[in-house]
């Protein structure tokens, strides 16, 4: 018998979700028309109900074994509206779609094909209370309409291509696609742009203002055209050469910034170093540390992109979310401050700083110092940097890698001025010992500067990840000691020194990946006092609190920041902290949020891309009325332009 059915037939049971989940009141659902129907008393025999029903919902990994066990391929259950969307329209829970995500990672885990049906006549009472199917204002959204389109901004929401199915009827508009590939968890945050035709193939288009998850008809904003047009993302040549020259900008004041001043100070022990060569050197010295600039901006970028084209939520500075990759950097910044004090040598190879190397070791040097000094740059963000990077992450590679590289190149144009005007070089004295105090000296900025990246990792993995990789710092630093006097030693110590040394950084290798080195939550705690009253002046970040506020007509400061990122620190002491900013706040009734994005936030992330930013610091301020676009502000605050700000809305 079973041969008379065709290859890739179907063998599978089918289920109605309030036949067989429960927990009708569990991890916000709401009632449907079925639970106010079997409440009724008389409607059901033994007023019996699906409160618990077979509690598919707890034990649904149990129900897809034993689908599996008998064979089954293929398994057709419906989804509980009052699940999804509680109140029938508007807010999604995360709660439900949560549980059908798992529901379906099993039913693939168990080589059985989940077909979904959308809706298994469970209308949510709170819309049956207004009217059910009856009313005509739930119907004739989409009725002029025979075919559609959607268009989600990242990826990983659905797989392209023209294997689709689209469903119009008076009330509902459905777009079935493939599921891809490692599709994304949280569809939370998912804007895009709708797009609509009717029988007369005219077409017109939607862009969501708020997440699809959120959308309705005061969400989506008709677009002025569907072809041609240009958009604020515009490749043309007038735009790029302008973005270029934000970029060169942005590089240029980059090298005022805090972040890079340790990196500079090697560059400096370069210049010294440099001094009696002839301009032929000095002058390969800064186009090599250029070179060094540009290709690590290059890398970055490339990584970078290649990781939102996968659809990860990643910003720039990404790096530095990574709890690994701060640890390494304090390693290292550790290491060159021993070796400039005099614990032990390691060499231009590495940094560029030592005496009496060839040439070559010392273009190495000057080329690793520009690479270190783009990838400590990257918590800092300068004027015009922030349009800049937005817009190259928002074209293709090769236009993309045309705004990086200006952005290195002005951040090595000073040190590659420099090494072309030999006149310069007169200024500085003859060598001589003061080159030795000079190095030794230059050895502080970077102490402080792993010191505070020490700090940013206790932010993320807490105090006893912070405290195990400063026990590396001290194994580390006595196996450069022992290194050092490794020519002193005989045999058997000498093999002990490259022992310690070998499992020094086994050591550290093995805490990177440990849970050490896990980041933690950082939750507020104690916001209130006894008393009630408010321990901080702000609160936490969170999308669902925004709409909140701006739904009551309240305005509201938003404030994007990192641990990492010294703008955002400097910014917060020098500005956002003061009593004048502070009093204006109060004076105007608004709300201070902060978000936090040292560690990977995809609703921060989601954020910063909404407004074409790449990384923090983002101020944004909401006017109390919705209707009035918020106002960016810049990334170098002063008091008076915040004050002014607040007066201002």
């Amino acid at each position: 018998m079973k041969n008379k059915f065709p290859n890739g037939f179907f063998w599978g049971t089918a289920t109605a979700s309030y036949q067989i989940e429960g927990a009708t009141d569990k991890d916000g659902k709401s009632k449907s028309i079925w639970d106010t129907f079997t409440h009724t008393p008389g409607k059901v025999k033994n007023n019996e109900n699906g409160d618990t029903a077979v509690d598919h919902y707890h034990r649904y990994e149990e129900d897809i074994e034993l689908m599996a066990n008998i064979n089954l391929n293929s398994y057709r259950f419906s989804l509980a509206w009052t699940r999804i969307i509680p109140e029938g329209i508007g807010k999604i829970n995360p709660k439900g779609v949560d549980f059908y995500s798992r529901l379906i990672d099993k039913c693939l885990e168990q080589n059985i094909e989940p077909f979904i049906t959308l809706y298994h006549w469970d209308l949510p009472q709170s819309l049956q209370d207004k009217g059910g199917w009856a009313n005509r204002d739930m119907t004739n959204i989409f009725a002029d309409y025979s075919e559609a389109w959607f268009f989600p901004d990242q990826r990983r929401v659905i797989k392209p291509g023209p294997l689709r199915d689209v469903s119009i009827q008076q009330n509902l508009l459905q777009i079935t696609h493939q599921q891809p590939r490692r599709m994304l968890t949280d569809l939370s945050e998912v804007f895009g742009v709708l797009v609509l035709e009717n029988d007369n193939g005219e077409r017109i288009a939607y862009d969501f203002e708020n997440p699809a998850a959120d959308a309705n008809l005061t969400t989506i904003t008709p677009l002025a055209m569907i072809n041609g047009g240009g958009g604020g993302n515009s490749d043309d040549g007038s735009g790029l050469l302008l973005y270029m020259l934000f970029a060169l900008l942005g590089g240029i004041i980059l090298n005022l910034m805090p972040c890079v001043f340790p990196v500079l100070s090697i560059k400096a022990l370069s210049f010294t170093k440099n001094i009696g060569e002839s301009q032929h050197t000095q002058r390969m010295d800064g186009i090599v540390y250029a070179v060094g600039v540009i290709s690590a901006f290059v890398v970055l970028a490339s990584v970078l992109i290649a990781l939102r084209a996968g659809g990860e939520a990643v910003g720039w500075a990404f790096q530095f979310q990574q709890p690994w990759f701060l640890a390494f950097i304090v390693y290292l910044f550790f290491l060159m401050a021993l070796s400039l004090s005099g614990v032990f040598e390691i060499g231009t190879s590495l940094m560029g700083a030592g005496g009496g190397l060839a040439n070559k070791g010392g273009y190495k040097g000057s080329f690793f110092t520009g690479v270190l000094a783009t990838t400590v740059a990257t918590p800092c963000t300068a004027p015009f940097m922030g349009p800049a990077i937005g817009f190259a992450l928002s074209q293709s590679w090769a236009v993309a890698m045309l705004v990086f590289v200006s952005l290195g190149l002005g951040m090595a144009l000073p040190i590659l001025i420099l090494s072309f005007i030999p006149a310069l070089f007169r200024y500085l004295p003859k060598p001589g010992a003061w080159m030795t105090t000079f190095k030794q000296f230059m050895a502080f900025p970077l102490y402080a500067s792993a010191l505070f990246f020490l700090w940013v990792l206790g932010n993320q993995v807490g105090v006893m990840g912070m405290s195990l990789v400063l026990l590396v710092c001290i194994v580390f630093a006595f196996a450069a000691w022992l290194y050092q006097r490794r020519f002193t030693m005989g045999p058997i110590l000498r093999t002990v020194n490259y022992a310690v040394g070998i499992g020094s950084f086994a050591l550290a290798i093995y805490l990177a990946q440990s849970p050490f080195m896990q980041t933690v939550t950082g939750a507020d705690v104690a916001q209130f006092d006894e008393e009630g009253n408010p321990t901080q002046n702000y609160e936490a970040f969170s999308t669902a609190r925004l709409n909140e506020l701006q739904a009551q007509g309240k305005p509201v400061f938003v404030n994007m920041t990192a641990a990492w990122c010294i703008t955002c620190l400097a910014n917060e002491q020098t500005t956002l902290g003061t009593d004048r900013v502070q009093q204006a706040m109060t004076d105007n009734e608004i709300t201070y949020m902060k978000g936090d994005w040292t560690n990977e936030d995809p609703e921060i992330t989601a954020v910063l891309e909404r407004f074409n930013r790449p990384s923090v610091p983002l101020y944004v301020l909401y006017p109390g009325d919705s209707a009035k676009e918020p106002v960016i502000l810049p990334q170098i605050l002063t008091p008076g332009i915040v004050a002014d700000a607040f007066e201002a809305i």
